[in-house]
């Protein structure tokens, strides 16, 4: 019977430490990349007036240069990239989820696997676009997806008043 506890005791020791370690792992990783958009920041001249940490990227609004500063982590290397508003003429928020829905799927889960919503900006002089990925439906649950969906459609709403609209003029 004592051992019986003894191990039931180890066990739940081991499982907290690993949720422990985890939750550590995890922070540290935010940690990083926030660290690393100042520092990118300091580099390109921006003063950030507003952020938003998603899993594995963070944004940065310089609302003064009227400038996005996208830094992403991608397998231990991070990826940034400006985006000035100046060269944008439309900011929207796409995803495959419609398309998604035609589909046959077993589960819920492999649904929301297939799921990608992003933060798309077309510009001015060129059919480029850039975008920002918002869910790529990995380890997204429905609930999450929903709050990621609103929190894209926020930043949409907010880079689209920041655009200049350009008017021509006849006569």
């Amino acid at each position: 019977m004592v051992t019986i506890v003894c191990i039931l005791l180890i066990a739940l020791m081991t499982f907290a430490t690993s949720l422990r370690l985890i939750s550590f792992i995890s922070k540290r990783k935010k940690v990083k990349l926030c660290s690393r958009l100042s520092k990118e920041g300091a580099n390109n001249g921006l003063i950030f007036c507003s952020q938003e940490l998603l899993a594995n990227t963070v944004i940065g609004v310089d609302g003064i240069h009227r400038k996005i500063l996208v830094v992403e982590r991608k397998a231990h290397h991070y990826h940034s990239t400006v985006i000035s508003l100046e060269e944008v003429h439309h900011c929207q928020v796409f995803s495959n989820e419609g398309l998604v829905r035609r589909k046959k799927f077993k589960t819920l889960s492999e649904h929301l696997k297939s799921v990608v919503l992003e933060l798309r900006f077309e510009f001015n002089n060129s059919h480029e676009t850039a975008s920002i990925i918002f869910a790529k439906g990995l380890n997204t649950s429905k609930r999450e997806l929903e709050l990621l969906h609103a929190k894209a459609e926020f930043w949409s709403v907010m880079f689209s008043k920041m655009l200049t609209n350009h008017i021509s003029v006849r006569a």
